[in-house]
């Protein structure tokens, strides 16, 4: 297999290169970072592109020695996470076509302009605004966030010196893992006992508040009907973000277990599940794929932190 090394300031090809070891982590919620071992000692291809496969990272850091080189390399978002201003927009692919053109691809300082991405955009999914933190926003975490919020998705793949930008919604499919299936293979299973049942949700502007309480169906609403015991939180938020404030709250609660499977069958990242495991059903969803040459396709299902390291990385 071979993997090439794109220059950063024009995508041009650099390197092509043989691989000789790989674990990849093709797509997460976390930032979690890949690594592949190539042939040849090669150095200064920090911050370039890599793409194996159809693939495309960020070079973090590299480890040549005794004839062979380390590649750790980033998630490709990480290219996209200087801290902006805030903005505004009518629709979430439009926001983040309109954004990566601005303030990626036409800005005027070349050191720093993408003028090989192709930006394409289909749909018009009502805008969400971005969340700020200490008055900037990213577009690494606004595209984290229109994906777990809304499923619009941004995919990244290469046309000779392109790199292209493809955006859109899609339609997740609930798909079974039962892992009384030889095709599918347990690795670690952790979960947690905390569960929201009920959040008040506070209006920053009068300070109102609205109950929501969770059902035994999964769903949540504001009728005091078929309630689970839980936490009950209060959040604090403006009107027009209410409604995500409270679902990714009850999110939270619903994915909060990880479970690390291999498998014989394909599953896409974000791929809602319905998992048969030690004669219960649990409803999650794909939030890590990755690929290793020695163990083939891997996958995590869930959110559970499960350690303060798996905090800090979180692109959620």
């Amino acid at each position: 297999m071979q993997c090439y090394i794109k220059d950063r300031y024009n995508f041009a090809t650099t390197h092509m290169l043989m691989v000789s070891d790989y674990d990849i982590v093709i797509d997460s919620i976390y930032d979690d970072n890949s690594s592949i071992t190539v042939v040849g000692e090669i150095s200064g291809i920090e911050g370039d592109f890599i793409c194996v496969q159809g693939w495309v990272g960020i070079v973090d850091s590299v480890t040549p020695e005794r004839g062979v080189t380390q590649i750790t390399a980033k998630n490709i978002l990480n290219a996209f996470s200087r801290p902006l201003l805030p903005a505004m927009g009518s629709s979430i692919e439009g926001f983040i076509a309109e954004t990566l053109a601005n303030e990626y691809v036409g800005i005027s300082d070349a050191m720093y302009a993408m003028p090989y991405i192709s930006i394409s955009a289909s749909g018009e999914t009502a805008f969400i605004t971005p969340d700020l933190e200490d008055g900037f926003w990213t577009l690494k975490s606004y595209i984290a966030k229109a994906r777990r919020l809304k499923k619009v998705f941004v995919t990244w793949s290469v046309d000779g010196d392109t790199l292209i930008c493809s955006i859109s919604a899609k339609n997740v499919p609930v798909r079974t893992v039962d892992f009384s299936d030889s095709a599918n293979r347990l690795l670690s299973e952790s979960y947690s006992r905390y569960t929201v049942g009920k959040i008040t949700a506070v209006d920053t502007a009068d300070n109102s508040t609205i109950e929501y309480y969770a059902h035994s169906d999964g769903s949540y609403s504001t009728e005091d009907v078929d309630r689970v015991p839980g936490e009950w939180i209060v959040i604090a938020t403006d009107a027009e973000n209410m409604e995500n404030a409270v679902a990714e709250e009850f999110a939270r609660s619903s994915f909060s277990h990880m479970i690390e499977f291999g498998s014989g069958r394909k599953y896409d990242f974000y791929d809602l599940l319905r998992v048969r495991i030690n004669g219960r059903v649990l409803q999650s969803y794909i939030s890590t794929v990755r690929i290793s040459n020695t163990a083939g396709q891997l996958y995590r299902s869930g959110e559970l932190r499960v350690t303060l390291t798996d905090k800090m990385k979180g692109m959620i």
